[in-house]
């Protein structure tokens, strides 16, 4: 009985970090969601941008943007579930989405509207507070969500051992 309290205790330390981590971490984020299908003639090109994007933006602007890059395709779980992802977001493949309210179509995807899209891109990256997490913030911030992670343990381990009297 022991160890399995223990073990929740720890689990519930371990998810509650993570997701202060998580949390802090992605407010101050600008996230592009782009989905494609390698089986569609018409993806190849956008998908070729979006990776060229995704490089130099996360070089570039490391710390403010995520561009993530999901296949469509139903050959597995995680095809599937993106393409139900893209569908509840009210859109088809090749298309992307900035912070979930941006909608981009892939007429918009393509070589001759590429400084369009950046421009884009560049005015949310510009609309960020200037405080983001930098890699030299993260063990602040790691440091916050573990006290407060090991506050809860111990009134968990405290409440265990009030049980037993």
């Amino acid at each position: 009985m022991k160890t399995h309290n223990l073990l929740s205790g720890i689990i519930i330390f371990l998810v509650f970090t993570l997701l202060i981590v998580q949390g802090t971490a992605t407010e101050e984020m600008v996230i592009v969601d782009f989905y494609y299908s390698e089986s569609c003639g018409s993806c190849r090109v956008p998908h070729e941008i979006m990776q060229d994007i995704k490089q130099r933006y996360e070089t570039n602007y490391s710390g403010k943007i995520i561009i993530n890059i999901k296949n469509v395709d139903v050959k597995a779980d995680e095809y599937s579930i993106n393409k139900t992802e893209m569908q509840a977001r009210g859109l088809s493949y090749p298309s992307a989405i900035i912070n979930n309210e941006t909608k981009i179509p892939k007429e918009n995807i393509t070589q001759e509207k590429l400084q369009n899209l950046e421009k884009l891109l560049n005015e949310y990256i510009a609309k960020l507070p200037n405080q983001t997490i930098e890699p030299n913030n993260i063990p602040l911030v790691l440091a916050v969500a573990m006290c407060v992670s090991l506050c809860i343990l111990a009134a968990v381990v405290y409440k265990q051992q009030k049980k037993k009297k």
